[in-house]
């Protein structure tokens, strides 16, 4: 099902370190359930935001970013990561 436009965003703490990567329709109501629901939302200095004409587009680019830019915060990372 394509549900028009998508976006992938990023947030980033205030050394420029990626914190999370996210896909979304509506970048600001996830952002706000990031805000009530993540402890690492507090360290959220600067949002960008790609646009995507589809979903499945958005989302390979999604997973290509938290693959390749290996975010603080994603769960896909973290088993990853070492993150002491």
């Amino acid at each position: 099902m394509n549900r028009g436009p998508t976006k992938v965003y990023r947030h980033y703490d205030k050394h420029s370190g990626l914190l999370y990567v996210g896909c979304s329709t509506n970048v600001l109501s996830r952002t706000y359930k990031h805000e009530n629901g993540s402890h690492w939302f507090c360290d959220v200095i600067n949002i960008t935001v790609a646009h995507y004409e589809t979903r499945l587009e958005a989302l390979d680019a999604e997973r290509s970013a938290i693959r390749n830019e290996k975010p603080k915060f994603n769960i896909k990372s973290t088993d990853k990561q070492n993150h002491a």
